[in-house]
This record gives C-alpha cells, sequence and structure tokens, in this order.
C-alpha cells in the first residue's frame, strides 16, 4: 500500500552552491528548491524554533522602549527518528563533509566512509499537516548545518539517532508536498539487537546501554557587517566525540580499565600506579541488517582508535542490579582516529 504521510522531513541530496545558503540572486533558489532534489527521511520528532534577535532602542523620555528591529537571524533545531544509516545520509554529509575511500579492512565492503572534514551546507524543508488543510505549509531552509548527533543505544529498545541543526535562511519554498511511501529509501530502523559493540578488540554482550556524541564545536556567532543571517559554516574548537557507556553489575573487567587504568588495574590485585594511567582501547560499534538473520550484514560502523574512560558512577539502590556507569572520551588523528561508514 502507498500511503501520503501529513507531516514530514525532506533532506537535499546534493550539495548547496559555494555562495552559502543565499537565496536573494547569487544562486537560483527555484532550482535548488526542487522536489527532485529532495529524499524524505523518516523521523519521529523535529524542531525549529527561530530567534529574530530583536534589537531594542532605548531611550530617556520614555518607560518602556519606542522602538525594535530586527536582528541577528539565528534559525536552528532538532531531528530525532529511530536510525536509518541510508535515509540519514544527507545528516552524515553535513555533520563531516565528503566521504573517503573505504579500506579493505573497513568493516563494510561498499558505501561511504566519513572523518572529520569540513562541516558542509544542505538544505531541508519540513511540511506541517495541521487541523486545517488550508493552513498545511512547507519551510525550507536553505545553509543548513549539522553541528552535533547523538547515537543512543539501549536493550529493549530502537537505536535512535538526534541531530541538532541550524539554518542561515528560511523561506515559503514550495507548496505543500508530502511524500508517499514509495519516495523514502526503503530501509528497515536499527534494533538493539543488531548492534554489536567492540572494546579493545573484544566483543561486549555485557552492555546495557551506550551513547555517542559527536560534537564539531560549529560557531553560530559568524555574522559580519551588511548580512543579518550567517556568514558561513566554521567551527571554534576541537571536535568533542564522547558518550557514556552502562555495563552489567557483573561485567567488572571493563569497569576496572576505567577505575584503574590498563597496567595496574589488570594486576591480581589493582591499584592506581605512580603513572596515573587511564584505561580505554579501540572502539568498534557494528550496526547490522535486521533482515539478513543468520548471516550479518553490516549497514553501519562506527570506529575509534581508542576512547579513554574519564568517570565512573557505581549505584547499589536495595537488591536492583548495581549500575555500573562510565564515560569516556575518543582521542586520535583526524585521519584514524575517527570512522563511521554506511553500506550502500
Amino acid at each position: 500500500m502507498v500511503y501520503s504521510a501529513g507531516k514530514y522531513v525532506k533532506a537535499s541530496t546534493t550539495t548547496e552552491p559555494a555562495a552559502y545558503g543565499n537565496i536573494s540572486g547569487t544562486w537560483n533558489v527555484a532550482t535548488y528548491m526542487n522536489a527532485a532534489l529532495f529524499a524524505p527521511i523518516r523521523v519521529k520528532s523535529v524542531s525549529y524554533p527561530v530567534d529574530r534577535g530583536l534589537l531594542i532602542e532605548e531611550n530617556i523620555e520614555s518607560p518602556i522602549p519606542a522602538y525594535a528591529f530586527g536582528g541577528a537571524l539565528k534559525v536552528s533545531g532538532t531531528i530525532e527518528g529511530n536510525l536509518r544509516p541510508k535515509q540519514m545520509m544527507p545528516f552524515w554529509l553535513s555533520l563531516f563533509g565528503p566521504s573517503v575511500a573505504l579500506a579493505a579492512t573497513d568493516p563494510i565492503a561498499a558505501g561511504w566512509k566519513f572523518t572529520l572534514g569540513a562541516p558542509s551546507s544542505m538544505q531541508l524543508k519540513i511540511g506541517e499537516n495541521t487541523s486545517a488543510a488550508t493552513t498545511d505549509r512547507e519551510l525550507g531552509y536553505t545553509g543548513v548545518g549539522i553541528k552535533s548527533a547523538n547515537i543512543s543505544i539501549a536493550a529493549k529498545e530502537f537505536v535512535t539517532a538526534r541531530f541538532d541543526w541550524f539554518a542561515k535562511q528560511y523561506i515559503a519554498s514550495s507548496p505543500y508536498s508530502p511524500p508517499d511511501s514509495s519516495e523514502y529509501v526503503a530501509e528497515d530502523p536499527i534494533v538493539f539487537y543488531n548492534a554489536t559493540i567492540g572494546i579493545g578488540g573484544v566483543a561486549n554482550t555485557k552492555i546495557k546501554s551506550m551513547t555517542i556524541n559527536i560534537d564539531r564545536k560549529v560557531d553560530e556567532e559568524r555574522f559580519v557587517i551588511g548580512d543579518y543571517t550567517l556568514n558561513e559554516i566554521g567551527t571554534n574548537g576541537m571536535t568533542d566525540v564522547s558518550g557514556d557507556i552502562t555495563f552489567t553489575e557483573k561485567d567488572y573487567q571493563d569497569f576496572k580499565f576505567a577505575l584503574f587504568g590498563a597496567a595496574s588495574g589488570m594486576a591480581a590485585q589493582p591499584a592506581l600506579g605512580c603513572d596515573n594511567q587511564i584505561g580505554g582501547g579501540t572502539f568498534l560499534v557494528v550496526f547490522n541488517d535486521i533482515a539478513a538473520c543468520g548471516s550479518e550484514v553490516a549497514k553501519m560502523y562506527i570506529k575509534f582508535t581508542k576512547i579513554n574512560f574519564a568517570t565512573t558512577d557505581t549505584t547499589m539502590t536495595g537488591q536492583n542490579e548495581i549500575e555500573k556507569k562510565v564515560t569516556w572520551k575518543a582521542t586520535g588523528t583526524a585521519a584514524t582516529g575517527f570512522e563511521l561508514g554506511v553500506a550502500s
């Protein structure tokens, strides 16, 4: 059955022109908002607040402001849905920049691999389906950047992905045009039992939940004289890749790495050493195709050269299972420290 969705999110399948997000003449917005250049993405929530940046004029003759003017335009929001790696491809491209070649050692044989390049811009369309058909509408956003992403993996749940985005400008891009089901890339969501996590080269099945946060430290204050919209996409700090892991109470092996470091932590009687080592190891999470039961096929992977355990938190409540949680940060060079791959 082919059905038409009411509310929707569409992302551009082509990169934005060099004139970042300009909708007033440098490039033809009608061309780049063409419906054929967008693909729908299944999401469960989206927000898109707008801050007009009011400038309030204060004068001595009145106890309240007499005038207000538009200031720096700030457009931002969040998009969240169950993880569908291929449908979400425009978000990976915007977050990381162009893909690089796969290697023979990568968990997927064909597809796209992203490291930490320069973030790129894209376009979004968001369709509003209201209680009155006469107010159904579509807004288009140009100069869109993805500033951060969060992937959450938890037992008994879908794997979810949340993206924090911003935009240079918005327009009433085109008539309201909800996609039908045939327009979506055919792809099942990732569920918890189709994810495998390895730390230090050892598969770990004793993890209850995990989050992966990727913050590109995008600068949302790049305004210049003569324009009330953002001037460009740029960063103002090192990319921060971090998260947390909750182990089962019986998985003390990895927890010792977090408490004592790799060397002293594995001794018969663990103790902190004089070198104050930090525990951690290589990291690989693979998300498999749910339809390939018994013959797992990787749909997506995330690999870090090293994750470093930063804090631990152990909680005991009554006779409940002991909660063992650690936070971590990834380290490594841009070329080898981080990889995200999506199968074609």
